[in-house]
């Protein structure tokens, strides 16, 4: 008896073997045009000739911080906004923070 083995269950190895023998792998690919491929699983990765989108962006929206700051256990003010299309571009001192919002492009230090 396994580790995993307990009395009157099948054991792993027998039934492993059970769930996989009927199973044959697919062998065969079919070039579908993409309206009639609905159902069907992809053979090989598909992979873009650009970046979508062709920038760094944020995922959702949130704040930009520097580690460093912190340490400090502090409040930081909002000293801007960085919107999808038009970063921020001000100066960003230490002790403060940058709302970053959806789709934005990461900040430039």
């Amino acid at each position: 008896m396994g580790c995993c083995d307990a009395p009157g269950l099948m054991p792993i190895e027998e039934a492993l073997d059970k769930m996989l023998t009927p199973i044959t792998p697919v062998t065969e690919t079919l070039t579908l045009p993409l309206p009639d491929a609905l159902g069907y699983v992809l053979a090989e990765d598909i992979l873009s000739p650009i970046n979508v989108p062709p920038f760094d962006n944020s995922a959702m929206d949130g704040y930009a911080i520097r580690l460093s700051d912190l340490e400090q256990n502090t409040t930081l003010p909002m000293i801007g906004k960085s919107f999808a299309g038009a970063p921020f571009e001000g100066d960003w001192p230490a002790m403060t923070t940058v709302r970053i919002m959806t789709g934005q492009k990461s900040l430039r230090l």
